[in-house]
């Protein structure tokens, strides 16, 4: 929000986007807009990827009781408080949450404008510079070259030695560079929801589900 208001100060900015000379006016519209995407990209991104982590929880409870195990450790370690540095220490619950992103990529998919000539490797293909490229994260993500099994939830994919074999684009939920995604996901909540509630799927949910969906 300190930025939206210096560039109210500012009045209007340049418009690089799209090569256009003509510079944007910062209006009360622009603002509240601005705002709303924050908001929007910080609230829904968060819980949308609580929602599929509490799923993938509830339908592997090894990998439940495993993170328990260390959110419960943590937790008495810190004097029940959760904290920034706490939350880095809890390599299992990052694995966790990193796993989760992949499977349900929350940006798709990422646009990006050629700066120059490039032609791709192996082809015959050149994209121009200014083209817009679409890159789909989860066409990547579930990709067998990059992760055996992808359909599979295995946190264990984000073991530091795993990671460091796979290519360094072959994980980007939020896109890549410095114009990610402003909506990047914090897992301050996590801890303290697990802590209180343990999640499981009732017997023959799915196929009630399934035999409705069906109908």
């Amino acid at each position: 929000m300190d930025l939206i208001l210096a560039l109210r100060e500012m009045g209007e900015v340049t418009n690089s986007k799209y090569d256009s000379a003509k510079p944007v006016e910062i209006t009360p519209g622009v603002i509240a807009a601005q705002a709303f995407v924050f908001y929007a990209a910080g609230y829904e991104t968060s819980a949308t990827t609580m929602t599929y982590m509490l799923y993938q929880l509830a339908m592997n409870p090894d990998i439940q009781k495993k993170l328990t195990e260390e959110i419960d450790e943590s937790l008495k370690a810190n004097n029940g408080q959760v904290t920034y540095e706490s939350i880095k220490e809890m390599k299992y619950l990052n694995k966790v949450f990193d796993e989760t992103l992949r499977m349900y990529s929350i940006v798709e998919p990422l646009q990006r404008k050629a700066v120059r000539d490039y032609k791709v490797p192996g082809t015959d293909l050149t994209i121009e510079k200014n083209t817009i490229v679409l890159v789909s994260p989860r066409g990547i993500h579930y990709d067998e070259k990059y992760y055996a099994n992808p359909e599979q939830f295995n946190p264990d994919r984000f073991d530091a030695e795993e990671v460091g074999k796979r290519h360094p684009c072959a994980y980007m939920p939020f896109g890549i560079g410095q114009r990610n995604c402003i909506g990047e996901v914090r897992q301050t909540s996590i801890p303290t929801v697990h802590n209180q509630v343990a999640v499981q799927v009732p017997s023959g949910a799915f196929e009630e589900y399934c035999k409705e969906a069906g109908s």
